[in-house]
């Protein structure tokens, strides 16, 4: 215990020295050293299937540090620090692996429990990189997110960030361990090699990514080991008339006698009308799904590349509209056919100065078998404060 607080104790001490807003220059006017982040506040209430109710707070203080060794070389550093309180057993993940260090290869993280395990304060790199780039080249090594996804729901072709849609909390999404290098050719082409390792070589991510423009289309292609799987996939971003197309497929292939070869596919178009409202909409196909063991927990469901949403089939309609210019308001809808389930989540920013901001966000997890029922439910609110 005594070890664990002084663990703790030197993070809060090295995250209060490095929190002021810093930007060091050198005699060039090149910036060598950035500080920058934010402090948010995120009170909600949530309520699951069973009836039970329980009130929560979690408090984020995220700091980014990048430090420029030379003017091709940067080291960065983010910070993704928690406090979460309240009448959730938060202490007890502490020691979960799947908690402290996700998918990722390293254990980056500093987690104590407080309070009867009602408490739990949460300290975790979710950026650490060392970054080399030339004319044509860019080398990266280290915890990084590598995006990409097109789409803004599911994204099939992610393969080394796959993140959930439902968590509201996490806006920068998670990172991982991998060694990525790029190659930027002529026009709007590039090509890119990634890996990420793992404990068991069996379970690494490695994949190819080649990208290019085709009469107006942004089109890409993969091909790759994600996890004792080979996969391949393709992506596009373009127009159909007024409105934006855009769409991802990745296969799965299976090395064992377990797995099934499968496909991931997802497409989308967007239009922003004369008023500037901003509409989605969004189909998923999802040929690798597996039914949590809970209906009420599917949120908090682990996803992955090749099972990337809490049912098989899904259908997203989204809105989002500037009220005024410092107030923005958002609607999105899904449909889960299969699961016979549907979720809706509406949200308001109202941005109080230029580093302010007060959110307030539902959602809300159905069920239309049976007995028509709510499977969970969350109402939250949250004041964030940027430097």
């Amino acid at each position: 215990m005594k070890r664990s607080n002084s663990r703790i104790s030197l993070a809060l001490t090295l995250i209060i020295l490095c929190s002021t807003p810093v930007s060091a220059q050198d005699s060039d006017s090149v910036k060598i050293f950035s500080c920058s982040g934010y402090l948010k506040d995120l009170p909600y209430l949530s309520l699951i299937r069973n009836g039970t109710a329980s009130f929560d707070n979690l408090t984020t203080f995220r700091l980014n540090v990048s430090a420029r060794i030379s003017s091709s070389t940067q080291l960065r550093l983010e910070l993704r620090n928690r406090v979460m309180a309240g009448q959730t057993q938060w202490g007890l993940l502490a020691g979960e692996p799947s908690f402290r260090k996700g998918n990722n290869w390293l254990d980056l993280s500093v987690a104590e429990k407080f309070g009867n395990d009602h408490g739990l304060i949460h300290l975790m790199a979710d950026r650490f990189y060392l970054e080399h780039s030339s004319d044509k080249w860019q080398f990266r090594a280290g915890r990084q997110r590598i995006n990409w996804g097109i789409n803004m729901v599911s994204n099939p072709n992610d393969l080394f960030n796959t993140y959930s849609f439902f968590d509201f909390d996490y806006p920068e999404r998670p990172g991982a361990d991998a060694v990525r290098v790029q190659y930027f050719a002529s026009g709007m082409s590039r090509l890119e090699a990634a890996f990420a390792p793992a404990d068991h070589v069996s379970e690494s991510i490695g994949a190819l990514l080649y990208a290019l423009n085709y009469k107006g289309y942004d089109l890409q292609f993969i091909a790759g080991y994600y996890r004792n799987r080979l996969t391949l996939g393709s992506g596009w971003a373009g127009h159909l008339g007024p409105a934006g197309f855009k769409g991802e497929i990745s296969c799965f292939g299976s090395n064992d006698k377990v797995s099934k070869n499968h496909l991931v596919a997802s497409v989308s178009a967007d239009y922003i009308t004369k008023k500037g409202l901003y509409l989605v909409l969004e189909g998923l196909y999802n040929g690798g799904y597996q039914s949590p063991v809970e209906e009420g927990a599917a949120l908090l469901q682990s996803l992955s590349a090749d099972n990337i949403m809490i049912s098989m089939y899904a259908v997203t309609a989204s809105a989002s509209y500037a009220i005024s210019p410092i107030i923005n308001g958002s609607m999105a809808v899904m449909m889960l056919p299969d699961t016979d389930a549907w979720f809706v989540s509406p949200s308001l920013v109202w941005s109080v100065t230029s580093t302010a901001d007060i959110s307030l966000i539902s959602q809300l997890y159905a069920s239309n078998s049976g007995n028509a029922s709510i499977l969970a439910a969350t109402i939250a609110a949250s004041l964030q404060w940027s430097f």
